[in-house]
């Protein structure tokens, strides 16, 4: 028996220090990794603007949790693109398009792995203090697709309309077979992995719209959106189905001189919980409720 325990130590000793291990390394890779100016670098890649990030945190539990960045913007491309991220001056203050205070992603790893895959709990995937100022043009268009909009180079452009080409004669090919078999309907209750979530949106947030042809601004101000106390088990969703809802907002109209509505400002909230699947067909549930009303205006 004492020989037994004593294996079992070991094995308990050596399951630690693989742990460990796996964790140093994960902190590490991730460090080196899951830089201001990798980030930034990747994003500017894909879009026509530029980036700017005032740190990431990457705690040493960070392969379990997550990680967190704050002070992200983006704005119009300009000459800073391209340099080091403490080389770049400043983005003047209310020049970003896009932005948000802070980002924190945190989920239970340990969970997931002690439970073999089957639970997974995210803790937290929250946006604070989003903004986002968009400018609806009087001849139309806006400036967040042109910011957001990576432009296409000569040799994408002619692969894009070779695939396009493609996929038509792949359609009328399909017509001459036969029909394929009808699928069947997608069933929550075969899933193997229990899920559990915290919070899932944004808080604070602030989005102003400027509608250039009314000569007016709308702005949406104390933005609260989410999913919270997220439980769903497929194997018992008579009693674990649920999903919270929260919404928030204040919306106002700027005075302005033109005709029409002069001003408003109205307060919003909703909270309603809702039981996402049928237990009795493992599919979307058809019913949901939900408190709503305005707090003023």
């Amino acid at each position: 028996m004492k020989k037994v325990l004593k294996l079992l130590k070991r094995i308990l000793i050596g399951v630690g220090i693989l742990l460990v291990v796996i964790m140093v390394g994960g902190f590490i890779a991730i460090k080196v990794v899951v830089t201001k100016d990798f980030v930034a670098t990747k994003i500017e890649q894909n879009i026509n603007g530029r980036v700017e990030i005032k740190d990431i945190s990457v705690p040493i539990w960070a392969a379990f949790s997550g990680i967190t960045v704050d002070g992200f913007k983006i704005a119009q491309r300009d000459g800073e693109v391209g340099k080091p991220m403490d080389q770049r001056t400043p983005m003047k203050e209310g020049s970003e398009v896009i932005g948000f205070k802070k980002f924190n992603f945190q989920v239970a790893l340990g969970a997931l792995i002690t439970s073999f895959g089957k639970k997974f709990e995210l803790k937290s995937l929250l946006f604070t203090e989003p903004k986002a100022h968009i400018f609806l043009a009087k001849a139309g268009g806006n400036n967040l697709t042109a910011l957001l909009k990576k432009p296409k180079t000569k040799e994408e452009l002619e692969k894009e309309a070779a695939e396009q080409a493609d996929e038509a004669k792949k359609k009328a090919a399909a017509k001459t077979t036969e029909p394929e078999a009808e699928k069947k309907p997608f069933d929550f209750r075969e899933l193997p992995t229990e899920i559990k979530m915290g919070k899932i949106g944004i808080e604070g947030g602030l989005f102003t719209i400027n509608i250039e042809s009314l000569g007016q601004t709308v702005v949406a101000s104390g933005v609260n959106a989410y999913l919270r106390d997220i439980l769903i088990d497929p194997k018992d969703l008579e009693h674990k189905n649920q999903v919270g809802l929260t919404t928030q907002f204040t919306l106002t109209l700027q005075e302005s001189k033109g005709g029409g509505v002069k001003s408003f400002k109205i307060s919003y909230d909703m909270q309603g919980g809702l039981k996402p699947i049928d237990p009795k067909t493992g599919g979307i549930n058809q019913a949901i409720g939900l408190r709503m009303g305005l707090l003023k205006g």
